[in-house]
Order: structure tokens, then C-alpha cells, then sequence
């Protein structure tokens, strides 16, 4: 194992652009998407089972409108330049691992873009065909309406295979990672694994804080720097922590990516029919619960909520046998 000094590491490691804490009003927003998404897709589900919930989904199209927009805005000044940062960041610093990850990212964020004006469409679409109905032109308004469908749908399974894709990719490293830390600490060497895996560079730094998030990395760092800032045992917890919480963050994005294929998968199919009410009622079920569990994911205080109710605390930590270099 090797050895580093923190005298060694922290000059190095404070050159490191740790991400921003999340803006307020961007998870306002995200929020707001969400919120938007979940009664949407609760609206069309509830219409496809209960006819005289038909009136209630004219509200949909409008509803589509919205979250287009806020997708559109959302997209252009945030998620796309974030994820381009991180691309840009990782390339330049040699960090094959995060490269990786973040291009992953970035083609997520640029199909979550797409869903903005496929959004607006498909809402205009929606409310064109609502004043003709009755018409001629009604006729040729619901085909374009069920194309818009079937481009949301394409969009969907493109962006739910990439998120399966990073997040298999981030639990391949997680998993071990995790299992690796619980070794080190029943062995004693707990703060000697932390130590090794802190790293002298900014890539190295990277990687430790994909494995168990900002604040936990933050608290790493803090420690290397004054070794009396907590005792052993509390920075392990907050550790051991923060990597459960990055793996919960990493089996609910796989979800999430598991319904947005399901759903987008029934939304190409889709096209009338005998069949129409069971696919139609697959499109909303598998929607409505990835926009809820967006609504969790994006809700920070919700989503801290859940983690400390699953989160399982190490048993008695046995004395680390290891002084923390200074």
C-alpha cells in the first residue's frame, strides 16, 4: 500500500473544481418538471381507464406546453453546459473513468434537450386537434399527434439505454469499492484505504468523489488536512455513507431508465387499435412512476429522507491501526 502524506496531497487536491452545490431555484425547477410530468402522465393513465376522466386530459396538451418550455429553459442554461463542463473537464485531465462516465452524461443531457421541443409539438399538436375537433383537418391532426408520440418515445429509449449504460457503469466501480472499504475497516486500515485512494491528483481526487459524493469527499478532505477536525470513526460513518448514498442514487437512476425505455418502447408501438387501451395504459403507468421517482431523485430533501431510513450503520468499528500522516 502506499503511503502518502497529506502535506503531499492537499496543495494538489485544492486545485480539484469539486461541483457546486445544486442552485435553489434549479431544483425548484426540476421539481416543477417533475411535478408538471407526474400529473400529466397520472392525468393520461386515469383517462385511459375511467371515460368520464376523458374531459380532465384536455388539460394534458397544456400541461405539455408547460413542461416544455421549462425543459427547453432548463436544458439550455443548465444541464447541457454542465454536462459539456464535465466532459471537457475529464478529457483534459486525462481521466479515462470520468470520460467515460460523462459522456454518458452528456449524450443523456442532449436527449433530455430534445424532450423540450418534442414537448411543445407534441402539446400544440394536441390543442390544434381539440379546436378542430369534428373537422376534416381532425383526422390528419391526431396522426401527427400519435408521430409526436412516437418521437418522444424514440427520444425516451435512446436516453433510458444511456442511463442504464452509466449508471451499470458506476455501480461496476461502486459495488467493489464499497465492499473493499468494509475489508479495510474490519481490518483496521480503514484511514490507510482512505489515505491510498485520496490520491495526489485532481483525476485521482475525481474517481474518490464519484465513489461516495461531494460532501463525503469534502469531509476527506477536511480530515487530511486537520486530522483532529473528528475522530476516525465519525469520518469512516460519513464514508460509509456517502457511498451507500451514491449507490441508492445509482439503482434509482436505473429504474427511473427502466421505465423510460418501457414507456417510450410502448409509445413507438403505439398506433390505435385493438391493443391501443392495454399499450396506452403501459405508456401511462411506466411514465407516471418514472416522473414520481424523478420527483424523488431531484427532491433532495426527499431523496436525504429515504436514504437515512434504508441506511444500515456499521456495526462497532474496531480501532484503526493506522495514524493519519500530517
Amino acid at each position: 500500500m502506499v503511503v502518502r502524506s497529506c502535506t503531499e496531497t492537499v496543495p494538489l487536491i485544492q486545485e480539484t473544481l469539486i461541483k457546486k452545490s445544486r442552485p435553489v431555484w434549479m431544483e425548484r425547477q426540476w421539481v416543477a418538471i417533475d411535478g408538471l410530468g407526474t400529473v400529466r402522465n397520472s392525468l393520461y393513465t386515469t383517462s385511459v381507464f375511467l371515460k368520464s376522466a376523458a374531459i380532465v386530459s384536455k388539460a394534458i396538451p397544456g400541461l405539455q406546453i408547460g413542461g416544455g418550455l421549462l425543459i427547453s429553459y432548463n436544458a439550455l442554461r443548465y444541464n447541457l453546459p454542465e454536462a459539456w463542463g464535465e466532459f471537457k473537464t475529464a478529457c483534459s485531465r486525462g481521466d479515462q473513468e470520468g470520460k467515460r462516465v460523462a459522456g454518458l452524461s452528456l449524450t443523456s443531457q442532449v436527449c433530455y434537450g430534445l424532450f423540450g421541443p418534442s414537448f411543445l409539438v407534441a402539446g400544440a399538436t394536441g390543442i390544434a386537434g381539440l379546436v378542430t375537433k369534428g373537422t376534416t383537418a381532425s383526422a390528419c391532426l391526431q396522426a401527427s399527434e400519435i408521430a409526436a408520440s412516437a418521437v418522444l418515445g424514440g427520444i425516451c429509449v435512446v436516453r433510458g439505454l444511456v442511463m442504464m449504460g452509466r449508471s451499470a457503469m458506476n455501480l461496476r466501480y461502486l459495488i467493489p469499492f464499497h465492499k473493499d472499504f468494509h475489508d479495510a475497516v474490519n481490518h483496521g486500515e480503514g484511514l490507510a484505504f482512505l489515505r491510498d485512494n485520496l490520491g495526489i491528483t485532481t483525476t485521482e481526487f475525481s474517481a474518490l468523489e464519484r465513489r461516495m459524493g461531494t460532501d463525503a469527499a469534502k469531509t476527506v478532505q477536511a480530515y487530511c488536512k486537520d486530522s483532529n477536525s473528528m475522530t476516525p470513526e465519525d469520518l469512516i460513518k460519513i464514508v460509509d455513507k456517502g457511498i451507500f448514498k451514491q449507490k441508492c442514487k445509482q439503482w434509482l437512476t436505473f429504474s427511473i431508465a427502466v421505465l423510460m425505455v418501457i414507456g417510450g418502447i410502448a409509445s413507438l408501438v403505439f398506433s390505435g387499435g385493438i391493443t391501443a387501451i392495454v399499450i396506452a395504459a403501459i405508456i401511462g403507468i411506466a411514465f407516471t412512476l418514472m416522473e414520481a421517482e424523478w420527483l424523488v431523485f431531484d427532491k433532495a430533501s426527499w431523496f436525504n429522507a429515504i436514504v437515512d431510513k434504508l441506511y444500515k450503520p456499521l456495526p462497532l468499528i474496531p480501532d484503526q491501526n493506522l495514524i493519519w500522516a500530517s
